[in-house]
């Protein structure tokens, strides 16, 4: 999970921005879903990205895409990557229409 404020940007701004650069991140190799997240009153946006292995999530935090469109993006401020494991048996009941990577 990717969150971080805005900056310099309105909550309108943003979508308009995420819908203009969501093609670059359904190329991103080994990402089977991202989830775009927008709170215009607690101020808080981000994404949450499912990968079929941690080898994949890896690349994708150190490639040029993430730099530019999260890492130094003058737009966003406090971002903030958080890692986890996907609970495969439970998630596979709860979201049976996504492919879950199972490890």
């Amino acid at each position: 999970m990717v969150t971080f404020r805005l900056q310099g940007i309105t909550h309108e701004e943003f979508t308009g921005f995420t819908t203009g650069v969501a093609p670059a991140f359904a190329d991103v190799p080994g990402l089977v879903a991202k989830v775009w997240l927008a709170d215009a009153h607690t101020g808080a946006y981000g994404g949450v990205h499912l990968f079929e292995d941690a080898d994949a999530a890896v690349a994708y935090l150190r490639s040029d895409l993430f730099d530019q469109a999260v890492t130094t993006n003058p737009l966003f401020t406090e971002v903030a990557v958080r890692r986890a494991a996907v609970v495969d048996a439970a998630t596979a009941i709860t979201t049976p229409g996504l492919a879950v990577p199972v490890g």
